[in-house]
């Protein structure tokens, strides 16, 4: 309960006050601990870190795979994951940097750690390889095409993230979501 505590405080001074405010001092103090707490439960700082990483890519991860869950067409499921992915994004935009972001660089994550980031991909492979929808079987390639959609969702996010679109950031997201969907369900090419 006190470590799933400390992660849900860091999160929330990550949000509130940036990367380079988190410290265990700081953190002790939202808990109502020691900083020796803090170390015992997690070792160090980027220890601690890592378990953020982890966490935030697991929380992802559930968001995109409830708006799979959903059913439909290949395209309706794509357009829920992509809504749902820039939605989380929106909504912790100080855990999205940690995730992608500069602070990634510092955090230097593990090859098991990305597995952890990998897994969100899983849900858009499992949409464009899913046997039971009809037009899933059609879907040349669904690992690359994934790398393809994921691509083209994580790159307005994050110019949106970055304050890089300031204007009509709906109009824009939603043009290059439609243009990947349409382009992934239409063309059966193999890509190169």
């Amino acid at each position: 309960m006190l470590k799933t505590a400390i992660l849900t405080a860091a999160s929330q001074i990550l949000s509130e006050e940036g990367f380079q405010c988190l410290s265990a001092r700081k953190l002790a103090a939202r808990v109502g601990a020691s900083t020796k707490v803090i170390y015992s439960h997690f070792g160090s700082m980027p220890e601690l870190i890592e378990k953020m990483y982890e966490r935030a890519f697991d929380q992802l991860f559930q968001e995109l795979d409830r708006a799979d869950r959903a059913g439909g067409t290949i395209a309706e499921r794509l357009l829920r994951v992509a809504n749902g992915y820039r939605s989380f994004a929106l909504r912790n935009k100080e855990l999205f940097g940690l995730m992608y972001g500069e602070q990634t660089a510092a955090l230097l994550p593990t090859r098991d750690e990305r597995q952890v980031a990998v897994k969100t991909l899983d849900v858009i492979i499992r949409i464009l390889s899913d046997s039971s929808n009809e037009d899933a079987s059609s879907i040349a390639r669904p690992r690359l095409r994934a790398y393809q959609f994921w691509s083209a969702i994580h790159g307005p996010v994050s110019l949106e993230i970055s304050e890089w679109l300031q204007e009509n950031q709906d109009e824009i997201f939603q043009f290059v979501v439609s243009a990947a969907i349409e382009r992934i369900t239409a063309d059966q090419t193999v890509p190169r």
